[in-house]
């Protein structure tokens, strides 16, 4: 059929209001065709949809049947254009491909664009200026004509735009919003400003750790890439405050900084300013309060306020005028005087007072300087005295009246004309009279408090967690005790899957570790639920004869004993243990291991201990040996600077300092109460030892490694005991012949062990090692020595972590394009002979891994990601030779915390 062109006689669009429709119909021509609506105009609310109304002819008479169109709306007045801002299929551009059937009467058809059946109409295809319809038209689905010419889109559907100013924030306040989903802010990675008088008062910069907020005097600023800073306000021209390290903090005044503003801005973090006037605090956690001119620029030094005082040294303290704390930890209060009062030696305290020094204690003042004292006779100084003689020389009354001694105006300690002692009480009726809780023990044999056969044949590990004692039973598996009442220890579950033949057992988080001799497998069990603990995997891999496990952060370490063998295990996947590396130098007949930090301490059956070099699992390398005062060795212990070993053939408990690990030299040694020693464990000043032979638990004092003394020992339940566990104040001890688990009370004044409900102090000295069975919580900070720490399981930080010094990571090399492990993880260093690209493990399978990749060559290295992005992008580059990255995932993507 032949078509002529096709014309509209008549376009309306009806938009959000219902006069708008009208207006445009009746200017036309023709009367308003109201559409149907998709809602109500009410609550402010718009239609979603556009009413449209035209007329086609065909060969000059009007089309009276069914008819085809297709709709767009586009850029262009003319032509098919170029973007379509919508279609009724949504067709990028150009004629839609699908069709829309209309009943046309008379020529004149009606359509709501947007409506069921097309593409929804949306309020952004009238974000520009210049919208225009184009419409095609058929007479049988096929061939389309396009009806010229294309009309211009008057200004009432962008009424649709309305739709989105209902989301504002209005001028009177919003009701019914949703903390989260509604905000006042960016979307994008743009500084937020907030103006008073046209002048900027506060500004948020965004940051994806931390954002900064800037407060105050428009010209206040923080440095680039500082996060977490504040600047509460303050500052005008030529005055401004500003943060230039991360997480400083100025509290207001004018011309104050906080951090060192050298280009870095993580050597000097958690720098405080309160306030004042040109104060300076440029190092980390430096705090100055306030006053003028002040300065504190040694790590966590303070200056209170005042005037031009200075505190340099590492802790020290500087207040008033002229102060000069340039010492470590020195503290220094200088009065009013117009000179510099420094300190002259670390952990000094040195007072400026030209008016005096008043010290007043009660209705008696204690003057000094300027008001004279006078002393009668000798007096003890703070500082102690010598050549002091006993007998003759004391501190107390020489009448009938009692001592007291008083803190905060408060008597504390009573001493009586009768000798008696009282804390608490100013009326001791005893020798020592406590007045609250106290517990005061002797240092007793150990005290038999239960035990249980139950479910054991042949018990030959025990290791105690929390609540449970986990026991290694030689015929019958991995069988776990509810201790809670130590005087009924009660069968929780038991388990012999993968196991046959078990001797030893080691729990570290939420699995337990288990050699089983016969079947030569390391056997793991996830125990999450102690009364259901579940088989995760095993591992038969370099083991013969497996007769001790120890496990250490990420690897369980193994002594093989019939083939010779400490071998590491990977254990990061407790359901995929996989050997990283084994030795057998030195070793001949291993039975006892135990690690800390970078060394396994192993014991060879035939009376050597030798000490192995773990800090590369994959290579094990045995460092020093020795067989001194051994005879068959059976068990190591390691506290502190010493290994604490049994040796059963010639019935001696041996101690060896091991600060040389090298050379281990031999210190002391005992055979007291000892016939064949099996285990041993130490808790504080104490070793408790296992003697089979004379079925004891024998306990020794072991203040002096030199000189170890025989405390006491006991007999009671034990028949050949063969392992020992000491946890609060219990041991628990595994006896053979008779098939227990039994437990004793270690009671010592010098207790290796407490239980206490509650415990507050101000300071808390442990000379070896501290353990704690369930959580450890510390509201202050952790301070840990030279020693290190060392965590079996996951180490969860809410905070930030800071290293004062160095980690040790794991270093791993590559030199061509690579994709990384998990197990990789640590620094990666590139030394490319050509470009490389080193591609990242995926994020979700690497959650809080971190890598550091650093270029060594000349040649260009890419840092890609096999799954999530790196800060937003595919990839980064390492631009110049020694440049490096170091990222973290969070289980989505990695992220930049280095560069």
């Amino acid at each position: 059929m032949k078509t002529n062109p096709v014309r509209i006689s008549l376009a309306v669009f009806v938009t959000v209001a219902v006069l708008l429709g009208a207006a445009l119909l009746s200017a036309a021509g023709l009367p308003a065709v109201a559409g149907p609506q998709r809602r109500p105009l009410y609550q402010g609310g718009a239609p979603t949809v556009v009413s449209y109304q035209g007329q086609v002819t065909v060969d000059g008479t009007p089309w009276n049947t069914t008819g085809y169109f297709k709709f767009a709306i586009m850029d262009s007045a003319t032509g098919d254009g170029t973007t379509n801002y919508w279609a009724n299929d949504n067709t990028a551009s150009g004629q839609p491909a699908a069709s829309v059937s209309l009943t046309v009467a008379n020529g004149l058809f009606n359509v709501l664009l947007g409506d069921t059946g097309m593409t929804a109409l949306p309020a952004t295809a009238f974000d520009g200026t210049e919208r225009y319809l184009r419409v095609w038209f058929s007479t049988d689905d096929s061939t389309f004509t396009p009806l010229d010419p294309n009309r211009r889109i008057a200004a009432v559907p962008y009424a649709l735009q309305a739709e989105e100013a209902l989301n504002a924030w209005r001028l009177t306040g919003n009701a019914g919003t949703t903390p989260g989903t509604y905000f006042l802010g960016t979307t994008d990675n743009v500084a937020l400003e907030f103006h008073v008088n046209g002048a900027r008062a506060l500004r948020l910069e965004p940051h994806s750790i931390s954002p900064n907020v800037i407060g105050g005097y428009s010209g206040n600023w923080v440095t680039s890439g500082v996060r977490g800073a504040t600047i509460g306000g303050g500052g005008y021209s030529a005055t401004s405050n500003r943060v230039t390290d991360r997480y400083g903090t100025v509290g207001g005044g004018g011309n104050n900084q906080a951090g060192n503003n050298n280009v870095a801005t993580d050597d000097a973090t958690y720098a405080t300013v309160g306030g004042g006037y040109h104060n300076i605090a440029s190092s980390v956690d430096a705090t100055v309060g306030g006053g003028t001119d002040n300065t504190a620029s040694g790590w966590y030094a303070t200056v209170p306020g005042g005037h031009s005082n200075t505190a340099q040294g590492l802790y020290s303290f500087a207040a008033g005028r002229r102060a000069k704390a340039n010492h470590q930890g020195a503290f220094v209060w200088a009065d009013s005087t117009d000179a510099n009062f420094a300190s002259t030696a670390n952990d000094q305290f040195s007072v400026r007072a030209s008016g005096g020094v008043n010290f007043t204690t009660g209705a008696a003042p204690f003057l000094v300087n300027g008001n004279a004292f006078a002393v009668t006779g000798t007096v003890w100084s703070l500082g102690g005295n010598a050549g002091t003689t006993p007998g003759a020389d004391y501190l107390g009354t020489s009448d009938a009246v009692s001592l007291t001694l008083a803190t905060n105006g408060t008597a504390a300690v009573r001493i009586d004309t009768a000798g008696n002692v009282g804390l608490g009480t100013n009326s001791p009726a005893e020798r020592l009279t406590v007045r609250g809780n106290a517990l005061v023990l002797g240092e007793d044999n150990p005290v038999a408090q239960g035990f249980t056969s139950a479910n054991l044949s042949y018990p030959d590990s025990v290791f105690v967690s929390g609540s449970y004692a986990y026991v290694a039973s030689y015929d019958n598996g991995l069988v776990i005790f509810d201790i809670s009442d130590p005087t009924n220890p009660v069968t929780t579950s038991l388990t012999s899957t993968n196991l046959q033949g078990s001797v030893s057992v080691f729990v570290s988080g939420s699995y337990a570790y288990v050699a089983s001799w016969e079947n030569n497998r390391l056997a793991i069990f996830d125990i999450s639920d102690p009364t259901n603990p579940v088989d995760t995997s095993f591992t038969t891999a370099s083991l013969d004869g497996p007769d001790s496990v120890f496990v250490a952060g990420r690897y369980a370490y193994v002594a093989s004993r019939v083939n010779n063998r400490l071998v590491i295990f990977d254990i990061s996947d407790p359901a995929n243990p996989v050997v990283t590396g084994y030795t057998s130098t030195n070793l001949y007949h291993p039975n006892s291991v135990f690690v800390v930090g970078r060394y396994a301490y192993v014991l060879e059956g035939i009376g050597e201990l030798t000490v192995v070099d773990v800090s590369d699992p994959a290579n094990p390398v045995p460092t020093g040996s020795t067989s001194t005062n051994l005879d068959g060795a059976s068990s190591v212990f390691v506290s502190g600077r010493y290994a604490y070993v049994t040796s059963w053939n010639n019935d001696r408990l041996v101690i060896f300092d091991i600060s040389d690990p090298a050379n281990p030299v031999a210190t002391g040694r005992t055979s007291a109460n000892l016939d064949a020693p099996g285990s041993v464990f130490v808790a504080g000043r104490y070793a408790y030892v296992t003697s089979s032979n004379n079925d004891r638990l024998a306990v020794f004092d072991i203040s002096d490694p030199a000189n170890p003394v025989a405390q006491g020992f006991t007999s009671s339940y034990l028949d050949a005991p063969s392992s020992v566990f000491v946890a609060g104040r219990y041991a628990y001890v595994t006896s053979s012949n008779n098939s227990r688990l039994a437990v004793f009370a270690v009671n010592n004044l010098e207790a290796p062990a407490g239980e206490v409900g509650s415990l507050q102090a101000g300071d808390l000295q442990v000379s070896d090692n501290a353990r704690v069975g369930n959580d450890l919580h510390v509201q202050g900070s952790l301070n840990v020595g030279p020693g290190g720490a060392l965590v079996g399981g996951d180490l969860g930080v809410e905070g930030d972590l800071r290293v004062v010094g160095s980690t040790i990571a794991r270093v791993t090399t590559v030199f061509a394009s690579t994709t990384l492990t998990v197990k990789q993880s640590g620094v990666v260093l590139v030394n490319n002979g050509a470009a490389a690209t080193i591609t990242l493990p995926a994020a979700a399978s690497a959650e809080g891994v971190t890598f550091t990749i650093k270029r060594l060559t000349a040649n260009a290295v890419t840092v890609d990601t096999a799954g999530g992005k790196i800060d937003g992008d595919t990839s980064q580059t390492l631009a110049a030779r020694y440049d490096f990255i170091t990222v973290v995932s969070n289980g989505f993507h990695w992220w930049i915390i280095s560069h």
